[in-house]
């Protein structure tokens, strides 16, 4: 039977975030030579300057991109901050049951003395 282990846990909340930030920097990336290369084809087409274009439809696709790997990167940090949740939920759990077997403990020594 496979038992109960947090580490493992810990181990995919890690890779989650390490994905989450791979996303965003990737969408980043691929933002700027998008829009490099509309805006550097665009200023080509209408006679005006390359650098400008290129510089202005990078910016341009760093925002959009930057927006589109926020979003998505935003989905797999909820996911890691879902399992963190779970892993403390278990904790508290084990803490609760804890107390409830020593107060039970307590409960029996109280009666056993009443019973005297």
């Amino acid at each position: 039977m496979v038992k109960y282990d947090p580490s493992v846990i810990q181990a995919i909340v890690e890779q989650l975030y390490s994905k989450a930030n791979s996303i965003l920097i990737s969408h980043r990336v691929i933002g700027v030579i998008v829009g490099c290369l509309i805006g550097s084809g665009g200023a080509a087409s209408i006679r005006g300057s390359a650098i400008i274009g290129l510089f202005i439809g990078g910016l341009i696709g760093y925002v959009i991109g930057n927006e589109m790997g926020l979003s998505k990167s935003l989905l797999y940090k909820f996911q890691a901050q879902m399992l963190l949740t779970q892993v403390e939920i278990e904790k508290n759990t084990y803490k609760l049951i804890e107390i409830s077997a020593k107060t039970s403990d307590i409960i029996e020594v109280v009666q056993d003395f009443a019973d005297r």
